[in-house]
């Protein structure tokens, strides 16, 4: 439904649609890009493309990505955990940015018992950062 009308784009060499955690949606779509050797396109070239060739609304990328290399498995399938674990720290730095605070560290961790948790560092904090992720369905824990 999104990957294949981003591969319709004559420089995209690899698409991988992903959910990027929503506060209020639970997610929305966001999909990654491989550009074909030698090719151009910008995020908003591309976010205008799938608009016009995506035909339901509701998968309309929210963000697009676009990465030297996508992430592989050893039989070069493409790694969407990674894709996912990257917007989900996108998520997180976004919110810390709207927030005001700044960030030592991040990191997206799969607990077989608690599911996605992420793991954050920040210099200065008083509860908000901690209250803003509360929002979203991953886990999260102060280190």
């Amino acid at each position: 439904m999104i990957e294949e009308p981003m591969h319709g784009h004559p420089a995209v060499a690899l698409a991988a649609a992903v959910g990027r955690p929503d506060a209020h949606a639970g997610e929305v779509p966001a999909v990654y890009v491989q550009l074909r050797p030698g090719a151009t396109a910008t995020p908003a070239e591309l976010q205008d493309w799938a608009q016009a060739h995506i035909v339901e609304r509701a998968a309309w990328p929210k963000e697009v990505k676009i990465l030297p290399t996508l992430p592989t498995t050893p039989v070069g399938k493409i790694f969407k955990p990674a894709l996912t674990d990257m917007e989900i720290e996108s998520v997180v730095q976004d919110e810390a940015r709207s927030a005001g605070i700044s960030l030592r560290s991040c990191s997206v961790l799969r607990d077989p018992q608690r599911g996605i948790v992420v793991r954050w560092a920040a210099d200065q904090d008083d509860g908000a950062l901690a209250q803003r992720l509360g929002r979203f369905t991953f886990q999260t824990e102060r280190v």
